[in-house]
């Protein structure tokens, strides 16, 4: 209508209700005993294998599901998604702790590029294998109702706890810049993005010991 396109009087959709309307955000952070139940209830299969590098990248599941081995370089260490994979299309790279490249390097080659295939284009399996996951906790302790999205929340807020500046946390889970700062600012960060998984992932270690 706003071009011109439409011989209509009215917009038939001006009273459409919202689909989103009364949904609440979900703002489940799990704590470092939580983390490190999860961890050591998860199995040495690829799914194991995606929940602890959830925890440990603040990835979102569907990134680290449909991982590529061309994504991943381990001369450099460094994780790169492209832009159709990245929820605000603009990509995303991170310098990966030792510990997430161990996890990889451990998972056995296949002839597709992705690394986690389930044969249908990489990870296929989350409800059966989440709620596997859930009943083997469930016989350690009730930690009450968790979502794999909640691990990118943890992490997130996880740098927090550790002292990591709010704006490099924000990259770290591939949060774009906004306002004038994405217009001035066009340092990539890498070098402190890299410090802060390293931080991270130390700390899910220290407490994974101790639990």
């Amino acid at each position: 209508m706003k071009e011109g396109l439409a011989d209509i009087p009215a917009n038939p959709v001006a009273a459409t209700n919202d689909p989103g309307a009364g949904i609440v955000a979900r703002d489940r952070v799990l704590s470092d005993a939580e983390l490190a139940i999860i961890w050591k209830a998860c199995q040495d299969d690829a799914f194991g294998k995606i929940t602890k590098l959830l925890i440990l990248t603040g990835c979102r599941r569907g990134e680290i599901g449909r991982l590529r081995w061309t994504e991943i370089d381990f001369a450099t260490g460094v994780l790169t998604l492209p832009g159709e994979r990245v929820k605000n299309r603009k990509g995303h790279a991170l310098h990966l702790p030792q510990a997430a490249l161990d996890i990889l390097r451990s998972c056995p080659r296949k002839a597709t590029d992705f690394i986690f295939d389930t044969g249908d284009g990489g990870y296929r399996s989350w409800g059966v294998s989440t709620a596997n996951l859930k009943a083997r906790i469930a016989a350690i302790k009730d930690i009450g109702d968790w979502r794999l999205h909640d691990l990118r929340r943890s992490c997130r807020t996880g740098l927090g706890k550790l002292g990591v500046p709010p704006h490099i946390a924000e990259l770290v889970i591939g949060h774009v810049k906004k306002g004038v700062e994405a217009i001035y600012d066009r340092h990539k960060y890498q070098d402190e993005i890299a410090l802060a998984l390293k931080q991270w992932a130390d700390h899910v270690f220290a407490v994974v010991e101790r639990a």
